[in-house]
């Protein structure tokens, strides 16, 4: 994981490693240079469009206040204490602060209501509860019940960890397949434009054209089965 790629707060890492992952996959002599800069803009480009298809993150990054996906309003409804993180599968959730007026408290994770209790006092703590699934954080008061957050403006302020760790298999094949369709096909064969129907690798099916006409439906397949419920 080398670099990182996003357009506002759509932030992704890259997933696939040039040297360790694609050289090896592609057959190349790790001492071969003359295509690395080549490698890697194709990698880093299949990285970040597989990670957007999905709308979630592969590679664990973490999310936070500081760029934008991590702040929330307090509800004040009696039955409204959730909030739903944006970027999922949720691998770990680092903080929770909420902020009381000019107060900032930091909420503890309630794993077990039976078992989170201070010295002394026999009733569990107050804080949130997470599903990693989901990335659904609830307010809950003496472990169990439900609560409304401290109503506000960006005033519950979240910092996570999201991604997949490890990294499923399926998903590194079929990404390495697209790379080398598109380095075969469309940087072998023409260098700069994708081959014609008749040419090299041509004939106008869509796993000839390397990211011209987006991802291939062989990958798709595979990313949409993440995309089902239950899944991730």
């Amino acid at each position: 994981m080398t670099s990182s790629a996003g357009v506002g707060t759509e932030r992704y890492t890259t997933f696939l490693d040039v040297e360790n992952q694609v050289k090896p996959w592609l057959r190349f002599l790790r001492v071969n240079t003359s295509f690395d800069q080549a490698l890697t803009i194709i990698t880093e480009g299949c990285c970040t469009a597989v990670q957007r298809f999905l709308g979630a993150p592969i590679a664990p990054i973490v999310y936070g206040p500081d760029d934008g996906l991590g702040k929330f309003d307090g509800a004040a409804g009696l039955y409204s204490g959730y909030i739903m993180l944006p970027r999922t599968p949720v691998l770990e959730v680092v903080s929770v602060v909420e902020w009381q007026g000019n107060n900032p408290v930091t909420l503890t994770e309630i794993v077990n209501p039976g078992t989170n209790t201070v010295p002394g006092n026999p009733y569990p703590l107050d804080g949130y509860q997470v599903n990693y699934r989901t990335g659904r954080i609830t307010r809950v008061l003496g472990g169990i019940w439900n609560r409304p957050f401290y109503p506000g403006s960006n005033n519950v302020w979240v910092t996570w960890l999201a991604g997949y760790n490890p990294i499923p298999t399926d998903i590194v094949m079929v990404t390495l397949n697209w790379i080398g369709r598109i380095f075969k096909n469309g940087f072998e064969a023409s260098a700069i434009r994708p081959p014609a129907p008749g040419e090299e690798g041509g004939g106008g099916g869509e796993s000839s054209k390397g990211l011209w006409l987006g991802i291939p439906g062989d990958v798709k397949a595979v990313l949409q089965t993440y995309l089902a419920p239950g899944v991730g």
